[in-house]
């Protein structure tokens, strides 16, 4: 019945004028300097050691300059390798991995790197190894393959195949903020604030009876996460 009313109906012509008018509004409510907001990129370091932050174009003269002048003097608050990331103390807070008692470990069996991506593969796990955020180990009962996704950059970013492990994991349930809420919350405001912690997941250490459980095997050896 609804899709033969649907079918039935004649198509409406809106005249051009209002189309005009409820274009001109929309402008109006979302100004291309808040739609369109373009990004450039500041040194807040020096020519030899660049420390590159993205800000956006609207800002006036003033706000830019004073908004710069605040990211000189603060900069020592962004990480901008691995070995910048201090973490957070294991004594206010750390990692765990409970398991389903009826679940076994699982090993995985090692899945073929292609070969274009080794270099880049290889430079990323030692640079997770100069930082501690890993380390080699043997004899691993749990084992899960490396997941490479190709960055518009030319890196890569490492990720691991634990799907076997998070079947094992019991689940944490609790509901996630609403995204009406969420928006409804700026109502009102003239700017919007975000803060995007570096490599978050490595800011929180893992639990020592708990790292070899996030093994996983390369064609360089095996590590777990620490």
């Amino acid at each position: 019945f609804v899709k033969q009313a649907v079918d039935e109906m004649e198509p409406m012509t809106i005249p051009e004028s209002e189309l005009l008018e409820f274009t001109q509004i929309q402008k109006q409510e979302h100004p291309s300097s808040m739609v369109n907001d373009l990004i450039e990129e500041i040194n807040i370091g020096t020519s030899k050691d660049p420390k590159i932050l993205q800000i956006g174009t609207s800002l006036s003269v003033d706000e830019r300059k004073r908004f710069v002048d605040f990211l000189v003097s603060n900069q020592e608050a962004f990480a901008w390798t691995y070995e910048d990331m201090r973490g957070l103390d294991p004594q206010l807070v750390e990692h765990r991995l409970p398991l389903s008692p009826n679940y076994k470990p699982v090993k995985q069996k090692l899945c073929m790197l292609d070969p274009r991506l080794e270099g880049p593969v290889k430079e990323g796990l030692e640079d997770l190894l100069r930082a501690k955020f890993i380390r080699a180990i043997d004899y691993p009962e749990w084992l899960a393959n490396i997941v490479v996704v190709p960055m518009k950059s030319g890196k890569v970013r490492l990720c691991i195949g634990f799907r076997d492990l998070n079947k094992a994991t019991p689940k944490d349930d609790y509901p996630l903020p609403n995204i009406d809420l969420l928006v409804y919350s700026t109502a009102g405001h003239t700017m919007f604030s975000f803060m995007d912690g570096c490599s978050g997941y490595n800011q929180i250490k893992l639990a020592v009876k708990d790292q070899l459980k996030t093994a996983f095997t390369t064609p360089w050896g095996t590590f777990c996460y620490t």
